[in-house]
């Protein structure tokens, strides 16, 4: 769809590469792009929220790569996006890496600043 788009109705007009590789939009192209950008940033949590998402790509890609964050894949209904139960597990997700962290001063927590009425509308039920 993208090679129609540049050559068909851009008419071929773009000075630069449009695909990096020829394999980048096949089968696995969003885990292989998330293995990617771990590799770059060197980021120790992924959520990865796709109507998509096939967990174990993701992980095999990981592995190869010799790169191990913790990972949460959550696949909303592609029709009504995400439920706010799953929304409250990545948040819950997030905040337990982000708690068991190690701390300048030796620790393994943060301290988590939330409002009373931030915690309060968090915790009801759906």
């Amino acid at each position: 769809m993208l090679r129609w788009l540049v050559n068909e109705r851009l008419g071929g007009r773009f000075e630069a590469p449009y695909l990096p590789d020829e394999d980048d939009w096949g089968q696995g192209w969003r885990a292989r792009s998330i293995v990617k950008t771990v590799a770059i940033t060197g980021v120790d949590t992924v959520v990865w929220i796709d109507d998509m998402a096939v967990r174990s790509t993701l992980v095999r890609g990981l592995s190869r790569a010799g790169l191990d964050p913790s990972i949460l894949v959550i696949r909303p209904d592609k029709h009504t996006g995400m439920t706010l139960r799953q929304v409250r597990h990545a948040a819950r997700f997030i905040e337990e890496r982000i708690e068991s962290r190690p701390t300048a001063d030796g620790g393994t927590s943060i301290e988590t600043t939330r409002s009373a009425a931030d915690s309060d509308h968090l915790d009801q039920p759906d």
